[in-house]
């Protein structure tokens, strides 16, 4: 028998260090380790969770996320403008009114099919009215959301949208600002030296946190807490900006 358990505990430490495989070990009455595959193994701790309709305010408990460290919530809030295909998330108001009762802090993005400087603005006035109804605090950091394949490719004119959007959000009473989007569009898809916001949210699914200068690092997308059954988004704030 020791020896059966010494081979599985081998096999455990070996697949635990495999990067591509997610693991993690947990124990049996008869004292055997199992491995259970549905974790990622990451030396990485969250303490946001960005989210969408997809994960209903009902199936969440936000307290059972701060039990495990989690300070703030990202939450979708909006898509596109209001005189063009307007979307607002049907589970924002639930999932604001669970995560606040909760003792998150919360945070919005609005997802970009932006093509102009004045369709940046109206998508930020979209943004702006959705939040002003569900009362958003002024305090919320306000993200915008690029990584829409319909986005311009022209890096400058990507870049004069973006502050179009970020200057209208702090002209309608929302100061705190961030971008999202993927590590590879950082200083490729857009000048990352000129935006207005200088805190930057990176999507970069990896082991190894991004080279770039960071605020807050969105590592994983296959995440698993209690409190929810399924994948989230995993974020770590390093600077404050979501969590303060």
């Amino acid at each position: 028998m020791k020896k059966k358990v010494a081979v599985l505990l081998g096999l455990v430490v070996l697949l635990c260090g495999m990067k591509s495989l997610e693991v993690e070990a947990t124990s049996s009455e008869d004292g055997i380790p199992k491995v259970n595959f549905s974790q990622r193994a990451t030396q990485w701790q969250p303490n946001v969770i960005d989210i969408s309709s997809y994960q209903k305010a009902s199936d969440i408990d936000f307290k059972k996320w701060k039990e495990q460290g989690i300070e703030a919530v990202v939450i979708k809030l909006t898509e596109g403008m209001e005189d063009d295909a307007p979307y607002y998330s049907p589970e924002a108001k639930e999932q604001i009114s669970k995560a606040t009762a909760a003792g998150l802090k919360v945070n919005f993005y609005h997802f970009s099919w932006m093509n102009s400087v004045e369709n940046a603005k109206a998508e930020a006035d979209w943004f702006t009215k959705i939040a002003n109804q569900y009362n958003v605090p002024k305090d919320s950091v306000m993200a915008l959301d690029l990584e829409n394949s319909v986005l311009t490719t022209d890096p400058l004119a990507l870049t004069n949208q973006a502050n179009a959007f970020f200057d209208r959000m702090i002209e309608n009473g929302y100061p705190k600002i961030d971008m999202y989007a993927s590590l590879s569009w950082y200083g490729t898809r857009f000048y990352t030296e000129q935006l207005r916001t200088k805190n930057y949210w990176v999507a970069y699914w990896a082991d190894e946190k991004p080279e770039i200068l960071t605020g807050m690092w969105q590592f994983a997308s296959d995440y698993q807490l209690e409190g929810y059954d399924g994948m989230l988004d995993a974020n770590i704030d390093f600077t404050g900006y979501y969590t303060k």
